[in-house]
């Protein structure tokens, strides 16, 4: 995976550089061109929560169809356990599949290997995304998901520094076909009064509906310029 960096300026829009976008090759948002009508969304719970939610209200058309599959806790093993059929009875083939995992964990690149080839073989024709872990932030709410305790494993620092190794195993786990989305650096590029930013509300991991909203027009705004409308 190539990563769109500062040193690209002279061959990238402002748009790739702001919003962090990584690919597999150095090209101007919109990354997919092709005629899309359609888009599954698997992950964790972060798309059970909110973001399955939000990818229907941003692209709002009875004729672009979103369907989604959510589990609390998931990572990619847990599609990818042989005594289970999860990824198969759970995955609806579309145009672009997007994987929103990594909040809970990449134990390995291989994993990241294995479940975009299983996708593949599953649905060939389809184009992977792979939105990668967001960036946690300190609860607005009652919750511990997140603190400022330099002992404990959830302080934010430290928290923050394994979701960037995160970050890497994903990157170097996708092939050349995937795209990869760095959902932490698309968060980190946003204004404080942004709903998706640093500032943001909750309990410091899962995202609220407005900031998921947020994070799902970004999305829009990098990859799709033929999404079918009418």
């Amino acid at each position: 995976m190539k990563k769109i960096t500062i040193g690209a300026l002279a061959v990238l829009s402002i748009v790739a550089i702001t919003y962090g976008a990584y690919a597999q090759r150095k090209k101007k948002p919109p990354l997919i061109t092709k005629k899309v009508s359609s888009l599954f969304v698997l992950g964790d719970s972060q798309v059970k929560r909110h973001l399955a939610n939000a990818f229907k209200e941003v692209f709002p058309s009875d004729a672009f169809i979103v369907r989604s599959f959510g589990l609390e806790g998931a990572r990619p093993s847990t599609y990818l356990k042989d005594d289970s059929n999860l990824l198969k009875d759970s995955l609806v083939c579309a145009d672009v599949v997007f994987i929103q995992l990594g909040d809970n964990g990449i134990t390995s690149k291989a994993n990241v290997s294995d479940l975009e080839r299983e996708v593949k073989n599953l649905c060939p024709d389809a184009t992977v995304v792979w939105g990668g872990p967001f960036k946690v932030v300190l609860p607005t709410t009652d919750s511990d998901y997140v603190n400022n305790d330099p002992d404990n494993p959830r302080n934010i620092h430290t928290y923050n520094k394994t979701k960037r190794l995160w970050i890497e195993r994903i990157k170097e786990g996708l092939s050349e076909d995937a795209i990869f989305i760095d959902a932490y650096t698309l968060q980190e590029s946003e204004p404080n009064t942004s709903p998706f930013s640093d500032s943001r509300d909750g309990d410091g991991v899962h995202l609220t509906y407005p900031s998921a909203e947020r994070y799902v027009t970004m999305v829009d705004n990098l990859l799709f310029s033929n999404k079918v409308s009418s």
